[in-house]
């Protein structure tokens, strides 16, 4: 899966998603049929559009509370529904491989439904590497991809920029 139409604002990229583009030209024709199967934009349901992403640095307590915040947060605002993918280092969605106090945090938020899906990698992959397995793993038109230590500030954040970004693709936020 490769994305497109990029747009960033307050620390969330959010993209439009295509399966393997080969092309711009043949990109943009099926990044057009993906949005059409998305329900015309504005009428489908959030969880059915977007997919949030969240590139993870575990081994740090301080970084487990920021996105145990921000998942607060994101089920807070947008309910149980919504495709939440978080990328880890070091074998987070294998528990015997992360450290103790990881493994427990990481298993919680699975049997909570906190988090839809863990995408593990291998120690040090770095940020780039983390954000392109989380691409590869949206199942929806559109992701919005952000840090771990982020927190959204309204209820309205995602359905906004997300309108924002199908009713004018070409303009950034």
């Amino acid at each position: 899966m490769a994305a497109r139409a990029c747009s960033l604002r307050l620390n969330i990229i959010l993209c439009a998603c295509t399966p393997d583009l080969p092309s711009i030209s043949a990109g943009h024709s099926e990044m057009q049929r993906s949005r059409r199967q998305a329900g015309n934009g504005a009428s489908a349901p959030l969880h059915q559009q977007l997919s949030v992403c969240i590139k993870h640095t575990p081994g740090f307590a301080s970084r487990r509370q920021r996105l145990a915040a921000l998942l607060a947060s994101l089920r807070l605002h947008h309910g149980p529904d919504l495709p939440i993918i978080v990328s880890t280092e070091g074998g987070a969605s294998s528990p015997a491989s992360s450290s103790d106090s990881d493994a427990g945090f990481y298993k919680r938020l699975l049997h909570e439904n906190v988090v839809t899906r863990f995408v593990s990698l291998p120690l040090g992959s770095g940020l780039s590497a983390g954000r392109n397995a989380l691409v590869h793993a949206v199942r929806t038109p559109y992701l919005a991809m952000m840090d771990d230590d982020l927190r959204l500030g309204t209820n309205r954040s995602l359905p906004l920029l997300l309108s924002s970004l199908i009713n004018e693709p070409e303009t950034s936020l």
